[in-house]
């Protein structure tokens, strides 16, 4: 599988953020790409598109949502190296079935979102293979929805469900979506701000977060891991470093492991 060399960028991808914002992450995506020999690749680009068309009026705590779907591709390519076009794509497009089905359904099936929320799942991954179909990348939707949290059924815990599904996905799961989840999507949603959280939002999100280091470093030493070599040693020691942060915020000992 072909691989990125390695961003010649003077800022790294949170300091884009900070400093350059929305735009910055845009205009840096462009380089990369280019680099990549992706910058003409049309369904990357309509990709990247139908993801910030979704979720361009979300907010995450103080930042547009889009922002993270940016540094997510951004990190797919310049700190895993993976150029894959559906790994890409679904980098882009990895919140579209979980927070925007409804929108999917109506826009490529051309019909009312059903009441049912697993028949809406179901229709929302069909739409995102409609829209995929004409490039033939068929991939695409199955690694969206292999990295979208389980619609939940009466009486289970959010949380449970979500330790589970990390669990059974970085253990069995495509590769692909293993790069997704666990080499962008979680270091992404492990990131601290300076500023962007309330310490009791921080509090509840360290709670969540801890017990779940382990899978995903189970998931990046997968013998047949797209994240290999020097990504996979600054991702592994990345994630350490969090844990560690996140143990220390909570009062607990270095040492615990989940």
């Amino acid at each position: 599988m072909a691989h990125l060399e390695q961003s010649p960028e003077t800022l790294t991808i949170e300091q884009t953020s900070l400093e350059l914002g929305t735009e910055g992450l845009k205009a840096r995506l462009a380089r990369t790409l280019g680099r990549a020999g992706l910058a003409d690749n049309e369904f990357i680009q309509r990709s990247i598109a139908l993801g910030l068309d979704l979720h361009a009026d979300d907010r995450r705590s103080r930042e547009p949502y889009n922002n993270h779907i940016l540094r997510v591709v951004l990190r797919i390519l310049e700190e895993l190296e993976i150029t894959d076009v559906p790994t890409v794509a679904a980098g882009a497009l990895h919140d579209s079935i979980e927070d925007h089905e409804v929108e999917l359904i109506e826009q490529f099936l051309d019909r009312e979102a059903p009441e049912d929320p697993w028949l809406r799942r179901e229709l929302g991954c069909e739409a995102l293979r409609v829209f995929c179909a004409p490039y033939r990348f068929v991939d695409t939707p199955n690694l969206v929805l292999a990295v979208s949290n389980p619609v939940l059924r009466p009486g289970e815990m959010k949380n449970d469900v979500y330790f589970d599904h990390t669990g059974q996905l970085g253990r069995y799961g495509d590769r692909r979506a293993v790069a997704v989840k666990s080499g962008a999507d979680w270091p992404d949603n492990t990131w601290v701000h300076p500023g962007a959280e309330a310490p009791e939002k921080r509090h509840g999100l360290d709670i969540k977060q801890l017990p779940i280091y382990p899978l995903h470093e189970i998931a990046i030493n997968r013998p047949d891991s797209l994240i290999v070599g020097e990504p996979r040693k600054k991702l592994l020691a990345t994630l350490a470093t969090r844990r560690m942060q996140a143990q220390r915020r909570l009062g607990l000992d270095s040492d615990i492991r989940f």
